[in-house]
Parts: C-alpha cells; sequence; structure tokens
C-alpha cells in the first residue's frame, strides 16, 4: 500500500503528525525526501480541509441550572441549631460532674 493510499485510512492525530514531518522534510531532508515530502504535502492538506468540512458543527455550550435538594434546604436549620446552644452551658455541666 502506498503512502497515497494510506492518507485517506489515517486518524486526524496521524495526519497531523504526517504532514509536521513532511513539512520538517520538505525543509531539511535529503533531497529525495523533500521531493517525496513536496509531493504528499498537498494531497495531505487536502485530506484535512475535507474532513473540516465535512465536520459536524461544535455543539453550542449551554449552562445547566441546578435544582435546590432538600439537603441544601436543611442545612440553615441546623446552623440555627448549632448557635442556639450557648458555649457556656456545656462548661455548665461540666462543673456539675465535678
Amino acid at each position: 500500500m502506498t503512502l497515497d493510499e494510506r492518507i485517506p485510512t489515517l486518524s486526524g492525530a496521524e495526519l497531523e503528525i504526517l504532514r509536521a514531518n513532511a513539512a520538517r522534510l520538505r525543509e531539511s531532508g535529503a533531497p529525495k525526501q523533500a521531493l517525496e515530502a513536496e509531493r504528499v504535502l498537498p494531497l495531505i492538506e487536502a485530506e484535512l480541509a475535507q474532513r473540516r468540512a465535512s465536520a459536524p458543527a461544535p455543539a453550542k455550550k449551554t449552562r445547566a441550572v441546578k435544582a435546590k435538594t432538600p439537603a441544601k434546604a436543611k442545612a440553615p436549620a441546623k446552623a440555627k441549631a448549632k448557635k442556639a446552644k450557648p458555649a457556656d452551658a456545656d462548661q455548665d455541666a461540666d462543673q456539675d460532674d465535678a
């Protein structure tokens, strides 16, 4: 299977890696590598462009609204109960035991 035949079967990540490698070889590869890179770069770019065009539009992000739970509604009542109990009452109870 030639590289030309493999391009459509590659994943998006593999295509990006191949494109980066071909661009690098075109600039700094041996003459034979540079020619091959120059030949395949348009094929890679065309495949990437086709995939971008056929990709579904990104979903619009929406914020979810949380409903209040019964546990959250009870939390203030517990806080009031703790506030109602004075700290001195615990000390008085300890002194009575002694």
